[in-house]
């Protein structure tokens, strides 16, 4: 028997097949007649009888060319989308000339296809959309000095972002070191970039607190270079330098565009304590006190005066005033002297020597 194909929203006509005179048929629902109407698809019996004997055939009914396309889609540019019509028994007539059961589609756009059983054709079409992968860069790996930040920013508009610690905003703070990744969602297409973010450690810095020092008395100073490289403030490059005039220094370690600098002011000033020989408390004012003639960077001290039996008999720490000679029983002759006194740079000295007093 031929087969039918139903068309939509339609009523097929199955014809009996006549084998001569005195037919009689017996259809599903009981008609007689040689053909039959159908709206379904499906399996239909006839019984057709003759003189001589009576036989059953079936006929079938396919259903219509069914929706092939599916749903609209979205891919990832760069992607290809495959459409297909499956059905078996039919022809294809695609929008762009293709007769193939399938083909290959690189761009956004509607698309359709004529789907062809038999005499029913049904045209079914999509609509698929390229989307732009949210492409971003954090660019290079990066070290930065310590106690900065650095802002990552992703610069593309997304459905969703995720970071390496489930962070799901476009912006991220690094505070420390590691390594960062982000991941940008537009619908199925998502973009991945990641960055390596150092810290450069520089070691501790510090030249000490500003000092005064004694003229002749060179002063030392050192740095701990690590892994750094150091400028000093006359242009040497080694881990010391050795100073010996009032000035301001400073050092600078450097690593990876990070520095750090410290400085001090060093002031050199004249050290000088000269005591004299001999002085005259006479009453005319002229050397009649027994003090330092020269005292410079001098902080304190104690003059102690002894007699020529080795017995104190003065002392102050007066040494702007020292020693007058006025004291009873105290006449003119030699006597010996002991000076004790702290300089500028805290250094304790202790100068010995006689003086000759003369009344």
């Amino acid at each position: 028997f031929h087969s039918y194909s139903l068309c939509s929203d339609e009523m097929v006509r199955l014809d009996a097949p006549s084998t001569g005179e005195d037919v009689k048929y017996l259809w599903p629902d009981g008609s007689s007649q040689a053909f039959y109407y159908v709206n379904l698809p499906g399996n239909y019996s006839v019984k057709i009888q003759d003189r001589f004997c009576t036989v059953e055939k079936t006929i079938t009914v396919s259903s219509p060319p069914s929706n092939t396309l599916g749903p609209d889609k979205k891919a990832c540019e760069g992607d290809t989308v495959v459409l297909s019509g499956n059905a078996a028994g039919t022809s294809y007539s695609w929008s762009n000339g293709s007769t193939d059961s399938s083909v290959p589609v690189y761009s956004s756009g509607t698309y359709w296809v004529d789907v062809t059983r038999d005499h029913c054709t049904k045209r079914d079409s999509i609509q698929v959309t390229f989307l732009e992968e949210p492409n971003f860069s954090f660019g290079n790996d990066t070290t930065l000095c310590e106690g900065q930040s650095l802002r990552l920013h992703i610069t593309v508009p997304a459905d969703d972002y995720k970071w390496q610690d489930g962070t799901k905003t476009g912006d991220y703070t690094v505070t420390v070191p590691g390594n960062y990744w982000a991941t940008a969602r537009v619908g199925n297409c998502q973009f991945t970039d990641e960055i390596n973010i150092m810290y450069a450690i520089l070691p501790p810095l510090s030249l000490g607190t500003d000092t005064v020092l004694c003229k002749g008395n060179p002063l030392q100073l050192n740095v701990n270079t690590g892994n750094t490289s150091v400028l000093w403030s006359n242009g040497s490059l080694e881990s010391s330098i050795s100073v010996s005039e009032s000035g301001h220094y400073w050092a600078e370690l450097s690593a990876a565009n990070c520095s750090t600098r410290d400085s001090l002011y060093v002031q050199y000033v004249n050290c000088n304590l000269t005591m004299p020989n001999i002085f005259t408390p006479n009453g005319d004012s002229f050397n009649s006190n027994f003090r330092p003639m020269e005292m410079d960077g001098v902080l304190f001290g104690q003059l102690v005066i002894y007699n020529r039996w080795g017995l104190e008999i003065y002392q102050t720490t007066d040494l702007y005033t020292g020693w007058d000679g006025s004291e009873e029983n105290i006449s003119s002759g030699v006597y010996f002297w002991e000076l004790k006194y702290t300089d500028i740079t805290k250094r304790t000295n202790k100068l010995k020597g006689t003086v000759s007093l003369v009344k």
